[in-house]
């Protein structure tokens, strides 16, 4: 008599089409897992790009040129190419300056050396900003004394 196999089994078509909707199904489950356990929210890569480009980045002087909204536009010169570039800073808003049109003009950006498209002006521990220093408004006028 021969040993009884699972392969030898008799499935009735409801059977198989069970088994295999089931195999289907977990296939499909440990495939979603794996993918969401490798995906990153959109804000932690970001984050990680910044404190990356700002451990292992070179500076280089930058000209912030415009911001629209909570985004800096800036460009920098590298080997004779210019780069025109921009970074949303939204997340970032703590550490600069109440007025941002005060940013507007030099400032430092750093970059990757292997990819110099790649740059920053500001991240969580660290600031390329350079704000112009404006006295705060006076409500008398100022008196200048002549020299005796």
């Amino acid at each position: 008599m021969k040993p009884a196999c699972l392969l030898d089994f008799a499935w009735r078509p409801e059977e198989q089409l069970l088994a295999l909707t089931a195999l289907a199904l977990a296939v499909a489950g440990a495939g979603v897992v794996l993918l969401l356990s490798h995906v990153r929210p959109q804000r932690d890569r970001e984050r990680r790009r910044r404190l990356r480009i700002n451990a292992e980045g070179r500076m280089r002087a930058a000209t912030i040129t415009d911001l629209t909204g909570s985004t800096i536009f800036y460009t920098y010169e590298l080997r004779g190419v210019t780069y025109l570039a921009s970074q949303d800073v939204a997340e970032l808003s703590g550490g600069l300056p109440a007025d941002l049109m005060t940013i507007i003009g030099p400032a430092t950006t750093k970059y990757l050396p292997a990819d110099p498209g790649n740059s920053i002006i500001v991240c969580e521990d660290w600031s390329g900003l350079r704000t112009a220093a404006r006295p705060a408004p006076s409500s008398r006028p100022v008196q200048i004394q002549k020299g005796v």
